[in-house]
């Protein structure tokens, strides 16, 4: 289908469900939408749409998932969505929006996913996102965010991804990051972060990819991210990292990606890595490592 939306759809005062997704629909929102007071579900993802997104879609206090990525949509997000405290799933990547966070958004403690990446969104990211407890999918990465990421975020018991790259966030990591248990994707990767990497992140004994290349981190790797058994993708590269290479890295069983290149890494590369026996590829170089390749290394097969 293409054309605008009809106005008129706002109208239909007992409408729960309004799915116009993967579309060729073009022009704005239609204000009218917020009168849709019933609607559970909006899903206009994935068509062509315009404009900003109208301040009356706060009105949709009964709704519990909305679908705006994909479009080109512009301008702010409106606060007024903080008020929708039965929202579970919230995309609006993928288009051209601007302008902060709202802080409102920190009073959706029934929201699940939060995926906002691909935008332009700037300022910081506000404390007040630890007020989103029931949050499992924080995705923000590829904007213009700025500021340090808050402490808040170790609020956040259920968070299985948290992806921030790609921005412009400061500062040093959070150790609250490490109360995050159930953590299995993090990208911090492509910032401005800076500072030691916190142990604490030898923690989240359900990471599989931890993400932390292109920052300006300093300091060793903390051998605590040898406890990391399900890790399966370990990026470091590209940063201003020092001192040797932990041997408890060979404890990583599962690893497929080793990425350590770019950084200020000196001694000898430990015989541990040879254990790695799932390992897809080894990037060392450039550092200041010394010494001979360990021959454990060449017992494993399919290293790159």
């Amino acid at each position: 289908m293409t054309g605008r939306l009809p106005p008129e759809i706002g109208n239909l005062a007992d409408l729960e469900e309004l799915l116009l997704d993967e579309n060729v629909f073009f022009g704005e929102i239609p204000p009218e939408f917020g009168q849709l007071v019933r609607l559970r579900r909006l899903d206009l993802g994935q068509n062509r749409l315009t404009g900003s997104i109208p301040i009356e879609i706060g009105n949709l206090t009964n709704l519990e998932n909305l679908g705006l990525h994909e479009n080109e949509l512009t301008g702010p997000l409106p606060p007024g969505l903080g008020r929708a405290g039965n929202l579970k799933w919230l995309d609006a990547s993928r288009n051209r929006l601007t302008g902060p966070i709202p802080v409102e958004f920190g009073m959706l403690a029934n929201l699940n996913l939060l995926s906002l990446q691909y935008n332009r969104l700037t300022g910081s990211i506000p404390p007040e996102i630890g007020g989103m407890k029931s949050l499992e999918k924080l995705w923000l990465g590829v904007n213009r965010l700025t500021g340090q990421i808050p402490p808040e975020i170790g609020q956040l018991a259920n968070l299985r991804d948290a992806l921030l790259g790609t921005n412009d966030l400061r500062g040093s990591i959070p150790p609250e990051i490490g109360q995050l248990a159930r953590l299995e994707r993090l990208s911090l990767a492509d910032n401005r972060l800076s500072g030691p990497l916190p142990p604490g992140i030898g923690e989240l004994k359900n990471l599989e990819s931890l993400w932390l290349y292109s920052n300006f981190l300093s300091g060793p790797i903390p051998p605590e991210l040898g406890n990391l058994s399900k890790l399966r993708d370990l990026h470091l590269r590209k940063n201003d990292l020092g001192g040797p290479i932990p041997p408890e890295l060979g404890n990583l069983s599962n690893l497929t990606g080793l990425s350590l290149q770019g950084n200020n890494l000196h001694g000898q590369i430990p015989s541990e890595i040879g254990r790695l026996r799932v390992l897809d590829y080894l990037r060392l170089s450039p550092n200041n490592l010394t010494g001979c390749i360990p021959a454990s290394l060449f017992l494993a097969d399919d290293h790159d």
